[in-house]
């Protein structure tokens, strides 16, 4: 008993606490407040991420949840993640079909295509180099990189339904100093050299997108990632996820429970981008469940706790509000199959978002 005074005390001076440092170590925490969202949302032009392995994992038929995000969905601007070990199982043998087939359909559809290169693509693991590179030391890893960079860039760049190149996935994401992901090697150290090649080969015909995560408090990744020589800045959003770590275990929303330590404003990350004359893409939305099994092996009730309507909705307003000018949904292919399931909510949901402030 004679220890809850203290307890008390400890309780009333961590919060202070976090507040001094957040006060005395990131002036954008303060400056987040001095600037204003738009007056109302811009014409937003809608995106999908479409990931072929997260639409097989779902047991759809991905071509035709591709076809169905395009047509039905009205999604025309699609970020296909381009996976090393995919594309390139033995060393300088290439297999472009499945990547091939899904650049044709947006021809058809005259769908814009995003694709996202490199050691570090969109999804977890992370990183999905080929078995054959485990044994690379790091010249030879980075001298494979690189081939399969200009590979891949020589296949696709005069491919009318190419937008855009995202080099890299969020590389500078680390946790407790570890690089995220699993069987990731260190890549900052040649980015902005990885960029520079792929703007070479493919001789400036299509904008670079550099992207980084929503960390919470301070925006040093969006700082660094501005000094990147892209053209377009990419965010991650997620609204609530399940957290692991050593010290907690639990669901987190970080825009809700974090307080002085909360993501900074996107309003102020968007005009940070604009003063160095690049445009801020949400390049991840949440809209998927991330529940303490991942994304897609929980319990209905589990998965409702991290997406539903109701956070996709929120989670759209939050970003719509700052001013952006494009949005990619993550999580398409489980909406489609929840509505294969019979439970179109998520899907009818997304549709109407689609459709508002269309472009």
């Amino acid at each position: 008993m004679r220890f809850k005074p203290l307890s008390r005390l400890i309780q009333k001076l961590v919060p202070l606490f976090l507040f001094t440092v957040v006060v005395l170590f990131s002036q954008d925490w303060l400056l987040q407040w001095t600037v204003r969202s738009p007056a109302a949302p811009p014409n937003i032009e809608k995106g999908a991420t479409f990931i072929r392995m997260n639409a097989e994992q779902l047991k759809l038929d991905w071509q035709k949840a591709y076809r169905a995000v395009i047509q039905d969905l009205g999604i025309h601007h699609v970020r296909l993640p381009v996976y090393w070990d995919q594309i390139e199982p033995e060393p300088g043998v290439f297999n472009w079909e499945s990547l091939d087939w899904q650049m044709q359909e947006a021809v058809k559809t005259d769908a814009k295509i995003l694709l996202a290169i490199g050691h570090r693509v969109p999804r977890y693991p992370e990183c999905y180099a080929p078995a054959w590179t485990a044994q690379l030391d790091d010249a030879a890893f980075k001298q494979a990189l690189f081939q399969m960079l200009q590979a891949a860039v020589l296949h696709f760049k005069d491919n009318p339904a190419l937008e855009a190149w995202q080099v890299e996935n969020e590389p500078h994401a680390n946790v407790m100093g570890k690089i995220w992901g699993v069987n990731c090697r260190q890549v900052l150290d040649y980015w902005a050299e990885e960029i520079k090649f792929v703007r070479a080969i493919d001789q400036n015909q299509h904008p670079i997108v550099a992207t980084y995560a929503d960390a919470p408090w301070v925006v040093a990744q969006q700082r660094s990632t501005l000094k990147a020589p892209s053209d377009i800045l990419g965010i991650t959003m997620f609204e609530k996820v399940f957290f692991k770590s050593p010290i907690f275990n639990g669901y987190v929303e970080p825009y809700k429970q974090l307080g002085p330590i909360s993501p900074i404003s996107l309003t102020y990350q968007n005009l940070l981008a604009q003063r160095q004359g690049k445009p801020l893409w949400v390049i991840e939305l949440q809209a998927e469940p991330w529940g303490p099994n991942g994304p897609y092996d929980n319990s209905q009730e589990e998965a409702d706790k991290t997406m539903n309507p109701e956070l996709l909705r929120t989670i759209w307003q939050r970003a719509t509000k700052a001013g952006v000018s494009r949005i990619y949904f993550w999580g398409v292919e489980w909406w489609m199959a929840e509505k294969e399931r019979g439970n179109s909510s998520m899907w009818e949901t997304g549709k109407s978002l689609v459709i508002q402030n269309s472009q």
